[in-house]
């Protein structure tokens, strides 16, 4: 699909001088089970194990059924969120956005540049040249306006994934209607929720799962630190057993997870958190009328900004 934009020079499978490590068979050889096994909240979120009690009693909140629209496509199952229930509250103070505007797509890069370039130290071009063919999430503090978290999503139908420089990708994730996550980017004094649960890493998950189902993608793939890789296992992503350095981030091991997001009814089907995620509708969370155009944010347009050493 011709889309008036440059890409990445063409690259091997694999990093030059850099082995991939295979633990597992990877999407081939795994299937996701209807019977997905409910993760025990206080282990899947450690950090806010004292208050398992509270998050029990969120889980039978009642509910109304309604309809949402967006992308042109009726919603199916939607339920608009009780505003007695604290669940309810879990997004409040925030909106979350897929960036329709250049100057809401490079908010989203410079958040991203200050988590990665700033706290982190990682040498790293922001912008680069994946942010040519991508979409962005952002996330918005509602008292300051200002752009606190996050997500890049880019569609392989437009050129290779990023993470095809350092992986051998399975030959079934990088289709063309396959997507990849990369760049979660949250400021430090957001990513702590109010209550018991992180608000913006939530916010951004539910809109990132809205937007994606509205466009029928139906695999995803990340590639994640080991250490952090529970939070996306939480939703319903897999290992696929594909191990190695990443590069561009200081060479930390990264592992390739993959999402049979056709399947997310199924897999989430027994998940605590199934109605927030996929079925009550959030005023916090806002899908756009149609498909954004891809290239919102452009290398040539300003400067890439390197991190000092760390």
């Amino acid at each position: 699909m011709g889309l008036g934009i440059d890409s990445p020079a063409p690259f091997p499978h694999s990093q030059a001088g850099v082995s991939t490590m295979n633990r597992g068979a990877g999407p081939a050889g795994t299937r996701n089970r209807g019977s997905w096994s409910k993760p025990h909240f206080p282990e899947a979120f450690p950090a806010f194990r004292d208050r398992h009690a509270r998050a029990h009693s969120l889980l039978f909140a009642t509910r109304r059924r309604g309809n949402m629209k967006a992308i042109g496509e009726p919603a199916r199952d939607v339920q608009p969120a009780d505003q007695d229930d604290t669940m309810a509250a879990l997004l409040h103070g925030y909106s979350f956005v897929v960036c329709e505007r250049p100057e809401t797509a490079r908010e989203a890069v410079e958040v991203r540049r200050r988590v990665y370039v700033e706290q982190n130290g990682y040498r790293i071009p922001v912008p680069d040249a994946y942010d040519r063919r991508s979409w962005f999430l952002l996330a918005r503090s509602c008292a300051t306006g200002q752009a606190v978290g996050s997500m890049r999503l880019t569609p392989r139908f437009a050129g290779p994934f990023e993470c095809e420089e350092y992986f051998t990708v399975p030959r079934r994730l990088v289709s063309p209607r396959a997507i990849e996550l990369n760049r979660f980017a949250i400021l430090p004094e957001h990513r702590k929720g109010k209550t018991f649960l992180p608000s913006v890493t939530f916010g951004l998950f539910t809109l990132g799962i809205r937007f994606l189902r509205r466009m029928k993608t139906p695999l995803l793939t990340i590639a994640s630190k080991p250490e952090r890789a529970w939070t996306y296992h939480w939703i319903g992503f897999e290992e696929t057993g594909l191990v190695a350095p990443y590069g561009k981030l200081g060479n930390s091991e990264h592992s390739l997870l993959w999402y049979d997001f056709a399947n997310i009814e199924n897999i989430l089907a027994s998940h605590p958190f199934s109605d927030f995620l996929l079925r009550q509708e959030h005023a916090e969370v806002v899908l756009p009328s149609r498909v954004p155009s891809l290239g919102l944010v452009r290398t040539d347009e300003e400067p890439a900004r390197l991190a000092l050493s760390a």
